[in-house]
């Protein structure tokens, strides 16, 4: 407890067990999370909340872009705003199993967010595309990231929101696959020369 009653935070204790959520203290937000350096080309990954799919997403994406010195910012939002949660603990697991940690894993609503840079914006649902689209992004520069599947299991990703573990190594292997291939075949951000 701090002298003015209010509670103190502890940064490294700062989970709500009800929900598995947290909001930090400004000093400890990724920066980088709602900006974009417009030299640097960019991709954005988005779903519902920023809770799950698309923070997942962005740690594969930053992984796998600097094993092929792709020079990209990665960038990830949700389409609701959930006001600075803390990625579900199940996302933030997985990601560290595969030893891509999240180097962003507090929550960011689009309407926080720069696309301005992004070539492209994936999202895991259509309802997403609908929701940029309402907030003035042009749709030629959204694609469903289900579209990049090798394996073609449909143009959407499945959310493992509330489900366990296993439903979020699932998630975690579609993603890899989709943002694979979609590194793969574009051309956006290989270096030239």
């Amino acid at each position: 407890m701090r002298e003015d009653g209010a509670p103190s935070i502890n940064p490294f204790n700062l989970f709500n067990p009800i929900n598995d959520c947290a909001i930090l203290p400004a000093p400890l937000v990724n920066a980088d999370a709602t900006t974009s350096n417009h030299t640097t080309p960019a991709i954005a990954f988005v779903c519902s909340a920023n809770l799950c799919r698309s923070p997942m997403a962005h740690a594969i994406a930053v992984a796998e872009a600097r094993k092929r010195n792709f020079a990209v910012n990665v960038l990830s939002a949700g389409v609701i705003d959930f006001g600075g949660a803390l990625a579900v603990r199940e996302a933030r697991l997985v990601c560290d199993r595969h030893q891509t940690p999240m180097p962003k894993f507090i929550s960011t609503c689009i309407t926080g967010l720069d696309l301005s840079a992004a070539a492209r914006v994936l999202v895991m649902e259509q309802l997403h595309i609908e929701a940029l689209v309402a907030h003035g992004l042009s749709r030629e520069r959204i694609s469903l990231l289900g579209e990049f599947d090798p394996q073609n299991r449909g143009p959407e990703i499945e959310d493992p929101m509330g489900q366990d573990i296993s439903a979020f190594e699932q998630c975690y292997t579609r993603l890899r696959d989709c943002i694979l291939h979609y590194l793969e075949t574009t051309e956006d951000f290989r270096k030239s020369g």
